[in-house]
């Protein structure tokens, strides 16, 4: 009895593991086709099912469970979307798209990744207003890199409020309209701020 409850464990176990994986690999897989131009052919050389994703340019994975903790496709040369996938990255913790030419909106799905410590998406051509749950409910970020798009829209009146970590944020040279939130002071960790070259009005107000 013993053994067989230890073998329906193990295929269990192995099973949900398998499943995670999959999830991953369908993911990247997801971006990858949703890129337009590969310039130097980074994905399309190595981004290949009979290889593993650990394996593949730009990924990293954790030694424990092999799950893709870091993507880092900075001045890749890659022209395209972004695609929603990338919010069923659940263990990501890095996200490095700077210095490509990805246009559209940031997804909103990239809220989801509760794990995600550092965004970074600089030097790019996106468009449309940041995700609000990106500056307002992601409790692990410590790192937002934003600058010279064309984001726009409005800053939350609840910047920071659940970013207690937020030691960086740079949005610099983009559309951002409206007033600097009066609690941007909350940010209790930032080191780094740039709002520079952006359309917004007020002052920083520390009560």
């Amino acid at each position: 009895m013993l053994l067989i409850t230890l073998n329906i464990f193990f295929t269990l176990t192995s099973s949900s593991t398998l499943t995670d994986f999959s999830t991953d690999q369908d993911a990247l897989l997801a971006f990858k086709n949703a890129i337009i131009v590969d310039t130097n052919g980074v994905l399309s050389n190595s981004w290949l099912t009979n290889t593993s994703i650990c394996d593949w340019n730009g990924v990293s994975c954790g030694i424990k469970h092999h799950r893709v903790t870091a993507l880092n496709l900075s001045n890749f040369a890659l022209h395209g979307k972004l695609t929603p996938h990338l919010g069923n990255l659940t263990f990501l913790q890095s996200l490095d798209i700077s210095s490509n030419n990805f246009i559209g909106a940031l997804p909103a799905e990239l809220s989801k990744l509760r794990r995600l410590k550092q965004v970074n998406a600089t030097s790019n051509n996106f468009t449309g207003e940041i995700p609000r749950g990106i500056l307002t409910n992601m409790s692990l970020l410590e790192d937002i890199d934003l600058g010279f798009n064309q984001l726009s829209g409005e800053l939350p009146s609840d910047i920071c409020n659940n970013a207690p970590k937020l030691k960086r944020l740079f949005l610099s040279v983009n559309q951002i309209y409206g007033n600097i939130p009066r609690n941007i002071y909350k940010c209790s960790k930032m080191e780094e701020l740039y709002l520079s070259r952006n359309n917004l009005t007020g002052m920083f107000i520390n009560s």
